[in-house]
């Protein structure tokens, strides 16, 4: 999970030169100029976003060594001036596409650190906007896809690791599809692994008809692997003082869906999602979301960002009346001891939630507050010493220090601001804690999201295409193309979820008034109890927990017991006020494995049917891909973990329903997979009559 940052000298100009392949980043005389004349030209993205199709939603970028970033912002900045002259001169234009998005894909095996980009950015004025916002976002640690987002018209996915890797998972999920290629890894002398056959057959699996790629390389190496790879090169004039560059065009088909990406485990092959109603199409696209706490708006949000018209259902009578609703909310990785899907998923939500939350919070202020978290060894589940020490080795062994890092009592005392009741703790230093009054709302303020709340869904059934969704007596409410759920355990009431496992876990928050010692609290203590910074004069104390109580009435106990627990994190146990001045219960959805259900709905009777033969031999191998509901999402049961999953949740169907690479790894679209469950018990031969389909 940790990633190599890029070892850099910087030469006379103030430019860096990288020592790993001992190479410059760019041209020496002109930078700017080469990239403009290499990659924007050469792709001739000016003159293709001017007279895109009528419809064209998404334009995608894919690039091979993001470096420096030097392409991405050149690329913002025209694409920004481009939609600026289309606001001002095109009123036809602006009619016929509803919603510009550009989507950017890059890869980098070697990120340069932040504090290196800080420097070289000072060199380029002309970017000074948009580098100043790529830094706010830019993570220079932990390997995988960092969604960076930037606004409704610009989204950065940034891939760190073995770009041949990479791509190869993107060419068998069959959902990335570039219309341009920036070819800009160093030089096929210096980085011969990279310049590869198969890496150019993965581009091509990528590409579709017309797709464009450019590259400064000429090298007869890469014009071979180019048209053995289907594309029809041609040599360009180069610039400055090389003579050539090279630009070619995919002659070749997108292949059609996956070609069963998931061989061995054909039931996770989701389809693709065209829906009948897409702008490209027919119109105004447009979404329905049952259920207004975290999952819900998360999703509602991300959908909006695409164009998307959503109407957002909830019965109660305000958004985030549910778990999501506790007047503070604290963000903090889940941690694994080992590499996981599992724990891929998890730090990827922490980072992609906290850039959300930050961009949520300079619209309506004070929402986020990113002041750390402090987590206790009693918060582990490893009671002896011996196991906490073997759990937090493993921790430091897999995690970069910006993820999470061991603190002493000096400097926990500075960070917290007062002693706790401990030598020793984990931090997250880019944690912190949400104003969960302040969120629901926030995610609504686009124009594009309606809120009925009060709405109970009593029924969902398709017809024509549409989801349709019913109150009771069968008063129908609503109907759309693509529907979400998100309604936390209550998703059980649909038959088309009947079947998937779920636990409803009991949690009972209690708030404390505030003392003028307590008021020093800075950061989230997370111990048996999570503490957090007082707010309007008192502090959450979060939260008991219980499977077997389902009473939503307060328990004095309970509360007597957070208190209790809350106070034992601090050596001064007196910090925190004997007097409980509020009280509440919620309860949270979670699933056997603990991780939450993301993803198409599947039809678990049909799946059930067509691979029944895993109920007699686990290995038994399928051709056909499993049945789902087409149109049918859900973001459901995020346990405890919710503030770290669902804003990823929500980007991951925003990303599965728009037709654009996902931002996490099959791997893990496999782990949250509803499916899961049916196939574990097959395969563990449990007779059908028990799987209550």
């Amino acid at each position: 999970m940790r990633v190599t940052n890029a070892e850099i000298e910087w030469q006379d100009n103030g430019l860096p030169f990288s020592r790993q392949f001992n190479d410059v980043y760019f041209s020496r005389d002109d930078e700017l100029g080469e990239s403009q004349h290499v990659f924007l030209a050469g792709n001739q993205l000016a003159q293709r976003w001017q007279s895109a199709e009528a419809g064209r939603t998404t334009f995608t970028i894919g690039e091979l060594g993001f470096g420096c970033g030097l392409n991405f912002l050149q690329t913002w900045l025209l694409w920004a001036q481009h939609l600026d002259k289309t606001k001002q001169d095109d009123a036809t234009l602006k009619q016929s596409i509803p919603h510009q998005h550009l989507h950017y894909v890059a890869f980098e095996q070697y990120p340069l650190k932040r504090a290196d980009l800080q420097r070289i950015y000072k060199q380029w004025p002309n970017f000074s906007q948009q580098s100043a916002l790529l830094l706010q976002q830019y993570q220079d640690h932990s390997a995988g896809c960092h969604r960076l987002v930037f606004g409704d018209s610009l989204t950065l996915d940034l891939y760190y690791g073995d770009a041949r890797e990479l791509l190869l998972q993107q060419a068998k999920s069959g959902r990335l599809t570039a219309d341009a290629w920036f070819a800009d890894g160093f030089s096929p002398a210096k980085n011969p692994e990279l310049w590869q056959a198969e890496l150019f057959n993965a581009l091509a699996a990528c590409s579709d008809t017309g797709t464009t790629l450019s590259t400064y390389s000429v090298a007869g190496a890469v014009r071979s692997a180019l048209q053995e790879a289907g594309f029809t090169i041609a040599k360009q004039p180069g610039f400055g003082r090389k003579r050539h560059m090279l630009t070619a065009t995919f002659a070749g088909q997108k292949t059609a869906n996956n070609s069963l990406a998931n061989k061995k485990a054909p039931w996770f092959n989701l389809p693709h999602q065209f829906p009948e109603h897409d702008s490209e199409r027919h119109g105004e696209r447009t979404a329905i979301v049952i259920g207004a706490g975290i999952a819900g708006c998360s999703a509602a949000w991300s959908l909006a960002r695409r164009g998307f018209t959503v109407q957002l259902f909830d019965a109660a009578e305000q958004v985030f009346a549910g778990a999501s609703g506790n007047e503070q909310l604290a963000l903090r990785c889940r941690l694994q001891a080992e590499p996981s899907a599992t724990a891929e998923f998890f730090q990827q939500g922490y980072l992609f939630a906290r850039n959300q939350f930050a961009a949520l919070t300079s619209m309506q202020q004070p929402l986020w507050h990113p002041d750390g978290v402090v987590q206790l060894a009693n918060a582990q589940n490893t009671r002896a010493e011996s196991g906490y020490q073997d759990y937090k080795a493993k921790l430091l062994a897999l995690y970069p220090e910006q993820i999470v890092r061991p603190v002493q009592q000096a400097e926990l005392t500075g960070i917290v601001g007062c002693e706790l009741a401990t030598a020793e703790a984990l931090y997250f230093p880019l944690g912190g804690w949400v104003d969960g009054q302040l969120l629901g709302p926030a995610y609504l303020q686009s124009p594009r999201i309606t809120a009925h709340l009060q709405q109970a869904i009593a029924r969902i059934n398709k017809c024509n295409n549409e989801w349709q969704i019913f109150a009771e007596h069968d008063q129908l409410l609503a109907s759309a193309a693509t529907l979400i759920l998100a309604n936390s355990s209550a998703i059980s009431q649909f038959e088309q979820c009947q079947s998937l496992p779920l636990l409803s876990l009991r949690g009972q928050a209690s708030q404390v008034a505030a003392s003028d010692a307590s008021q020093t609290l800075r950061s989230v203590i997370c111990g048996e109890r999570t503490v957090f910074p007082a707010l309007q004069n008192s502090h959450t104390l979060a939260a008991s927990y219980a499977s077997d109580n389902h009473s939503d009435e307060i328990v004095e106990q309970e509360s007597q017991e957070n208190l209790q627990l809350a106070r034992s994190c601090f050596a001064d146990q007196a910090i925190l006020e004997q007097e409980i001045v509020g009280d509440r219960v919620s309860f949270r959805a979670a699933t056997p494995d603990r991780m939450p259900l993301i993803g198409t709905v599947p039809d678990l009777p049909a799946m059930a049917q067509t691979y029944s033969a895993l109920a007699r031999d686990a290995s038994s191998r399928f051709t056909e891909s499993g049945a789902y509901h087409q149109g049918l999402y859900i973001t459901a049961a995020h346990g405890s973990n919710g503030l770290s999953s669902a804003p990823l949740g929500g980007e991951i169907l925003a990303s599965l329903i728009s037709g654009e690479a996902l931002p996490v790894s099959n791997t893990v679209m496999n782990k949250l997979n509803p499916v899961r469950f049916l196939i574990r018990d097959l395969k563990r031969q449990k007779p059908i009559e028990e799987l209550g389909l």
